[in-house]
Formats: C-alpha cells, structure tokens, sequence
C-alpha cells in the first residue's frame, strides 16, 4: 500500500487565505504531474456541494479537488458543520446528516469522530502522491487544543509540516504569527516547517526588515509572501465580502435578504456578475431604499408573499393569495377600488399602498390590479382568478414586456 507524501496549510485566523493557497498547491502538483488531493478533516459553512453520489461537502474541498484534477468526495472533507445557531450546528459526517448538536455536545462527541477521519486520510493516502491538508480557523485557539483533529492534532498525528499563514491585508501580520507560535507547545512548533505573508500589496524591499525580525524572533523561516490576488471563487460562510455589500449603483438593484444563517448565498453569484445588476445584502427593511415598504414589509417578486423583517430576521411567509406581487398591507375590496366607479383621469387608491399604482390591491369580484400595467390615468388593469400580472424589467427600452400568463 502506498503512503502519500503530505503537507499541511495552518493559518493565524479564519479568512488567512488557507483554501486558496491549498488549491494553488494542488494544482502546482498536479501539473507537475503527482495524484494530489485535498483534505480537510473538519470544516465549518453553510454553503456546501452535493457530489455525485449525493452525499455533502465543503466548497472549499470542492474548488481545491478541481485544481487538482480530481472528482470531489467526501473523504476530502469528511464532518461539515452547518451552524444553526450561536452555539449549534448540524454534524454532517461522511456526507451524511449525524444530527443536531450544541456546541458542547459536539466538542465531546468529535473525540469518537476522528478514527473516522483518519480513515478517510487513510484511504486517499493509498490512492494519491500527495495530500493538501487545511487547517481550520487557527491551531492558536489554546481553549480547544484539547481533542484538536483539525489543526496540530492532525498534523503530529498524520506527522505533515506546517506552512503558518498570516493575513498581512487585515494588518498586524507579525504579531499574528510571531503570536501563533508563542502559543503552541514545543512539539507543534517543531512541526511547523516555515512561515507565509499572504495577501501582500505594496514594496517588497520595505517589508524586508520585518521579516528578518520576524524569523530571529519566531525562529521559523519565511518560505514565501503572496501578492494580494482577486479571484471569482465561491464564498464559503459569512465572512464572504459580499454580505457586506450595502450600496449598489448599477441599472438595476437587487437586494437580497440576509438572513441570520443564510446558506447557499452563491446561488445569487450569476446576478452579481450581470454588468447591470448590482447585488447588495440587507438585514433591515430600511436600508431596501426607494420607497420603503410599510409596517416592514418587503417586496418579494414571484412568489406570491409577503414577508415581515423583525431585528431577529425573517418571520415565517404568510399567503397573500393570487400570486401577485404585494407591497405594504392587502387593500381592502370595495367600489372605491374598482376603476369603473372613478372619475376620468383618477388613479385608484386602494387605501395602504401609493397613488402611483405601484400597490397591487384587491378589486370587486375578487380580481387583482396588475402593479406593473399602464400609469395614464386609468390605472393598473385588472387580472381575472389565476392570472399574474405582466412581468416588466424596468431596465430600458430593450427589456420585453410579457403578457400575462394563467397560473
């Protein structure tokens, strides 16, 4: 049975730049023409992969197998955690759901997880030349040293050197690994082959002084400083920078609702990449601009629901009935709502929503106003039972009008 050479990528913090410099490795080694494959025993995130066999996986793996020229599989990252609260997750491991678990629940179960692991290292080991090892978050969180079989834990036990990688872009770079390593115990220093600046932008020759210090003081040598990189990857958690992307000025604004766990936010990747959709993430009903929706409502096109926006998040839809789109509270039916009682050149007014016709409201005989028909002064037409009103990108002249479609 062969046994695959290893080496191990640890970082100062989350966000280090860990799964990039993996892939990277992968790839070089794979070009140079070794059987490489990624690993990482334990990773935290709510965006994951589905393989082909149905089982789930972390992005990262994913991203780093296809560097590497490899199918993805679970092996790679065999426990996922899917955060479902503060203090709790769901335990995915081999691609299957183990269940729910708090955050104590799960620091004493993992013990019984890493013979699992292990076999799992094992098995890629007899197939490959050389495994990519990440860490997770940083081996200096000393609270957690204790069962650790992700960071040092795995390293001293799989025996893999250590590349340490500190974020210079955050600022603060020495003090984080010079820290890191301070922090560790004799013998996962000694495992920790040579240090990296990662995510540097600026002159190399005024950094040189710094990393000369930095390797009297850490005695660890720097193997490499990384230039700072923008590339198109899927995010994994929230610490993605698109979350915090709060303005947009492109044609169209599309303004997603950033739930407290939202998973899977790179399903919105494709309009982030349309040239005139600017995509921007909100957690409060007054930051959606225009104009802003009453009682807390939001606009939520297509579906058919309205949804209220608390500071806790989103509360569960309620129906709002005849798949049309709603903004404020449902207007009341009434003569007042119906066009065929109003003076010529009146709008009508459904009583919550804006003269303009932007409201979607209840007319007689249960019929629903299209809020996207024509404004010249007779108001928007009505829709019969099971049909949805017109859909219209107001975008410019080129954007088609649909006619409308029964349900």
């Amino acid at each position: 049975m062969s046994r695959a050479k290893r080496i191990m990528v640890q970082g100062t913090m989350s966000g280090a730049g860990k799964s990039l410099l993996c892939a990277a490795l992968c790839r070089i080694f794979a070009q140079d023409g070794y059987r490489v494959a990624p690993f990482k025993s334990q990773n935290m995130a709510l965006n994951s992969y589905v393989t082909r066999d149905g089982l789930e996986m972390g992005r990262a793996q994913v991203v780093q197998a296809q560097a590497a020229e490899a199918e993805p599989d679970v092996r790679m990252n065999p426990i996922l955690l899917k955060p479902s609260s503060d203090t709790g997750s769901q335990v995915i491991v081999m691609g299957e759901i183990r269940g729910q678990m708090s955050a104590a629940e799960y620091f004493r179960y993992k013990k019984q997880l890493f013979p699992e692991v292990l076999a799992a290292f094992d098995s890629l080991a007899a197939e490959n030349d050389i495994i990519v090892i990440e860490g997770a978050g940083s081996p200096a969180e000393i609270n957690l040293r204790s069962g650790d079989i992700v960071n040092m834990g795995l390293a001293l036990r799989v025996n893999a050197p250590v590349l340490l990688a500190g974020d210079i872009d955050r600022g603060g770079v020495f003090a984080q690994l010079y820290g890191t390593v301070a922090l560790l115990q004799p013998e996962e220093q000694a495992q920790i082959a040579g240090l990296v600046i990662n995510k540097f932008r600026g002159d190399l020759d005024i950094l040189r002084p710094g990393l000369s210090m930095l390797e009297e003081r850490a005695g660890k040598p720097v193997l490499g400083v990384v230039p700072y990189l923008k590339v198109d990857l899927d995010d994994e958690d929230s610490l993605a920078p698109c979350l915090t992307q709060e303005s947009s000025h492109k044609p169209l604004d599309a303004a997603v609702v950033r739930l407290p766990r939202i998973s899977n936010f790179t399903d919105f990747t494709p309009l982030e990449d349309h040239p005139q959709i600017g995509v921007r993430y909100v957690d409060d009903p007054r930051k959606l601009g225009g104009r802003r929706p009453k009682a807390g409502r939001v606009r939520h096109a297509g579906a058919g629901r309205v949804r209220r926006i608390s500071d806790a998040g989103v509360r569960h839809p309620r129906p709002a009935g005849g798949g049309a789109w709603h903004a404020g509270e449902r207007a009341g039916a009434g003569p007042a709502a119906h066009r065929d009682h109003l003076p010529p050149g009146k709008i009508p007014h459904t009583g919550t929503g804006h003269r303009d016709g932007g409201t979607a409201g209840r007319g007689q005989a249960g019929r629903l106003r299209d809020p996207h028909g024509p404004h010249r002064g007779e108001g928007p037409p009505l829709l019969r039972p099971g049909q949805r009103p017109a859909r219209r990108l107001r975008a410019g002249r080129c954007v088609g009008h649909l006619s409308p479609r029964p349900v």
